[in-house]
C-alpha cells in the first residue's frame, strides 16, 4: 500500500476484523514494514473488532521525507483458508492511517 503524510508520521493506526473460529492465534501479531524497514510487531488482543495504533521508531520517521509517498506493508503471523475460499486468509483490514501525535491530518485506506 502506497500513502503519503504531510509530515512524517509518528504511528500506523490500523482497523479492522479478525474472524473468531479459525484457529488463529491470540493475542494476533502483524509484521509491519515502512518504505522496507521493519517496524516493530503490532498486536491484536483477540478475534473480533480491533482498533490499534502501532509506533513508528524514531529512526525510521527520521527517514521518512514530509508529503513524499511511503510504502507500507503487512505480514499477518497466520492464515486460514475455508472450503468456500482457497485463498490464504488471515483479517479484514478496514482502514489504515498514518498519524502525527499531535496533529488531525490523517491519510486513509478504504473507510
Amino acid at each position: 500500500v502506497t500513502l503519503t503524510s504531510p509530515a512524517p508520521p509518528d504511528a500506523i493506526a490500523l482497523k479492522g476484523m479478525i474472524p473468531a473460529g479459525m484457529n488463529l492465534p491470540s493475542p494476533f501479531h502483524l509484521d509491519l514494514t515502512l518504505n522496507g524497514a521493519p517496524l516493530p510487531s503490532c498486536t491484536i488482543a483477540r478475534p473480533g473488532p480491533f482498533q490499534v495504533s502501532c509506533p513508528i521508531p524514531a529512526e525510521v520517521r527520521r527517514s521518512l521525507k514530509p508529503s513524499a509517498p511511503v510504502y507500507f506493508g503487512i505480514k499477518a503471523e497466520a492464515t486460514f483458508t475455508t472450503s468456500a475460499d482457497p485463498r490464504q486468509l488471515s483479517l479484514q483490514l478496514e482502514r489504515v492511517d498514518l498519524t502525527k501525535a499531535q496533529s488531525t491530518n490523517q491519510n486513509t485506506l478504504g473507510q
